[in-house]
């Protein structure tokens, strides 16, 4: 018998739980690098049948009588040695495949310059410094600030320039020539605030010969409100020819909340105009702590008599005098107008369609009577007692005596009380 070879006598109480079939499928599993040692393998005879769970019920392992027992005949088992030889030698052939593809690589490709040497760490883009003053009160006096920035290295620079991007409305206060290394740089500026509201941005930028900051750029920026402001609450801020109005405004007084100042007590208004609040004084803390005064007060505006623009002045006054004073206008329209208040037409087109809107804001009226030079037919959509809109459609023929005087008019008489007719331009063109 061969050493790989041995007799084992097993006898029906030590009949193994897993045949050789299942354990051949667990070895199979495991990779060869974990088998370099000898692992016993069952070896199964083509004449023999062994007892296993998955076999069917016939594979049985042979029985055979001895001394009067019944017990198992005898099973070979082997042991299979599994050497490293295959895996160190799969290993050593790729590893000598992958040395020379990299080397007809290395050999193939071009031969490229040595990378330049790193740039300096120092930043080149422009340094950003900003400022923000918040919601301030626009009331003439300029807005001031001074910037600091360090002089990071150990050497000195030199201003070179300093330029603010407004120069009518801002400006950069006298700069020292030299910053000695380490110290540090106080930029003033100032904003002009008289006659400006609204977000504001200011940029301030100074050139230096420093390689860690050749631009320094400073930011500020507002957003500036009226100490005293009025706003419409009306939608139509339009006067009628020989209607009353009443307009409806907000007073605002704005203060910072550590400044006392006194807010408005009365309102007045030259005639034939009458003025008077309307509504209790209030107070609320506005954007940036801001303190805001706000009270409604209503304009009377007698009936105008004439088309035109309407203007007027109202004052505030306070208990230590007068607080403010804002002036207001207003445009007189015609109770009856017509859209489009003007014709357009080409004198090559002949005979052409046209229709005006008759709009009244007032009173009912009616189309008496429509008149012109070049007017061939018209027709009225709606009845002729009117209240509010008419359509007057019109038929227009051009020919060359009319058309050379180069302007023509249609003329539409009303029983309106104000106004009795109106007059639409008509402009022929060549």
């Amino acid at each position: 018998m061969s050493d790989g070879e041995r007799n084992v006598s097993l006898s029906a109480s030590k009949v193994p739980t897993s045949s050789p079939r299942s354990l051949q499928r667990r070895l199979a599993r495991i990779p060869d690098f974990f088998l370099d040692e000898d692992v016993p393998v069952l070896v199964r005879p083509d004449n023999l049948r062994w007892s296993d769970p998955e076999m069917n019920s016939s594979e049985r392992i042979p029985m055979e009588h001895r001394g009067g027992e019944r017990v198992p005949r005898a099973i070979q088992t082997g042991s299979v040695r599994r050497p490293r030889s295959r895996l160190i030698g799969w290993i050593g052939v790729t590893g000598l495949v992958g040395v020379l593809i990299s080397g007809l690589i290395v050999v193939a490709l071009p031969s490229t310059p040595s990378p330049p040497p790193p740039r300096s760490s120092l930043p080149r883009t422009p340094i950003r410094i900003v400022h923000n003053f918040g919601t301030t009160i626009s009331d003439g006096s300029p807005l001031r600030h001074v910037f600091r920035i360090k002089n990071p290295s150990d050497q000195s620079f030199r201003i070179l320039e300093a330029t603010a991007s407004s120069p009518c409305c801002s400006g950069i206060e006298p700069l020292p020539d030299i910053v000695p290394g380490g110290d540090w740089l106080s930029i003033p500026v100032f904003i002009r605030t008289a006659g400006r509201t609204g977000p504001q941005q200011v940029m301030f930028a100074i050139g230096t010969d420093s390689p860690a900051m050749p631009t320094i750029l400073c930011v500020a920026l507002a957003d500036l409100v009226e100490g005293f402001d009025l706003e419409p609450l009306d939608r139509k801020n339009d006067l009628v020819v020989g209607r009353p109005m009443k307009m409806v405004y907000r007073a605002i007084h704005r203060r910072v909340a550590d400044v006392l100042e006194a807010a408005p007590t009365s309102v007045s208004i030259p005639p034939p105009f009458q003025v008077a609040f309307i509504s209790p004084a209030r107070e609320r803390i506005g954007p940036d702590h801001l303190i805001e005064w706000q009270r409604d007060l209503a304009i009377e505006i007698p009936a105008p008599e004439d088309m035109g623009r309407l203007a007027t002045t109202l004052r505030f006054d306070g208990a230590d005098g007068p607080v403010a004073s804002r002036s207001l206008s207003w445009e007189v329209h015609p109770p009856l107008r017509a859209m489009p208040n003007a014709l357009v037409i080409n004198a090559s087109d002949g005979v052409v369609e046209r229709h005006i809107d008759l709009r009244s804001q007032d009173l009912p009226f009616s189309i008496h009577d429509v008149e012109g030079s070049i007017i061939v037919d018209h027709r009225v959509d709606e009845p002729l007692v009117i209240e509010g809109q008419a359509t007057c459609r019109l038929t227009l023929r051009l020919d060359g005596t009319r058309a050379s005087e180069r302007s023509n008019a249609v003329r539409i008489a009303t029983d309106h009380r104000i106004v009795p007719e109106l007059r639409i331009p008509v402009l022929v063109l060549p």
